[in-house]
């Protein structure tokens, strides 16, 4: 059974990095996209195309449907929703490194949010969020001391990300991993469709360039149906905290993909606001595994403990 409980650990844990490295391609892919159709759009057809092909795959699953698994699904898709409004608006005006890297700062606020819940949390966390906010700074402001608009926008989007892993972990193991994920891609699509049509003009298709509609599928079932099922399967297995560390590995790999594909390039600063952020998150899930005898620290094991199948 311990072998068995280790192997789940490290399987999902090798499924979320796979994730953050697709995860990271993808702000350079939806960065060239938002240059011929406004974000709440480009989110609206992403994740409508992903409804379409997950709904195929899970025909035989809608059975299993129940009032719970809606409204918890609900629940869990409002925050991941509202992330997404947040990070394509703050990618406009930004690069996607300061993206990827400040949208990884979810892993600081993760444990905050535990703390709401539960009322405990270590002191170490208020250190590492105070050096995070360093790194935040080095990496965002400008030599005028200037933060870019887009990095602040970008801030909302962690929160709500952060957010949306506590209440996934919260509710993952109830539900069927398909179903569940199917109601959060539904809810992302839903809202940014409905603020689109109140606030952006609609769009022709038919102006719209080849490589737009080439981001729009691979963002759907690479970055939306395949990342989002492992997440959703994953946060079953590991807890809130140790799954928002390792998904940080999206900032490295936005790095790396904003250099590959827009010749991205950082400034010494950067490098070092980078560097402490990274240093930061690994301290972070080192609490997470040597967890002092608390109300939080149980109530953070607690999915670790019971691992669904």
């Amino acid at each position: 059974m311990i072998n068995n409980s280790a192997t789940k650990k490290a399987l999902a844990a090798i499924g979320i990095v796979l994730a953050t490295a697709i995860w990271g391609s993808s702000f350079s892919v939806i960065k060239n996209a938002l240059t011929s159709i406004t974000p709440l759009w480009f989110v609206s057809m992403r994740f409508s195309i992903a409804i379409v092909l997950l709904a195929i795959i899970c025909a035989k699953r809608f059975k299993h449907f129940n009032k719970t698994l809606l409204k918890q699904g609900v629940i869990i898709g409002i925050p991941l929703s509202i992330s997404y409004i947040f990070q394509n608006l703050g990618l406009m005006n930004t690069t996607a490194s300061n993206t990827a890297f400040i949208t990884s700062t979810y892993v600081v606020i993760v444990p905050f949010i535990m703390w709401l819940v539960y009322r405990k949390i270590r002191p170490a966390n208020f250190v590492i969020a105070l050096v995070t906010l360093g790194g935040l700074a080095l990496l965002s402001l400008n030599e005028s001391f200037h933060i870019a608009s887009g990095d602040f926008i970008t801030l909302g989007c962690s929160l709500m990300l952060a957010i949306h892993m506590v209440v996934l972990g919260r509710f993952s193991n109830n539900h069927d991993t398909f179903l569940l994920t199917f109601i959060q891609i539904v809810m992302v699509a839903a809202v940014n469709t409905v603020l689109a049509l109140i606030i952006e003009p609609l769009p022709v298709l038919s102006q719209l360039p080849t490589e737009v509609f080439l981001s729009m599928g691979y963002c759907a079932v690479l970055p939306t149906i395949v990342c989002y099922l492992i997440q959703t399967w994953a946060q079953k297995i590991l807890s809130p905290i140790s799954a928002s560390v390792l998904m940080m590995g999206e900032s490295i790999f936005g790095a790396f993909f904003g250099w590959l594909l827009l010749k991205e390039v950082f400034t010494a600063s950067q490098f070092v606001g980078a560097a402490i952020l990274i240093v930061c998150m690994v301290c972070a899930v080192l609490l997470d595994y040597f967890p002092r005898r608390s109300t939080v620290a149980a109530a953070e094991e607690s999915p670790d403990d019971h691992p669904a199948a």
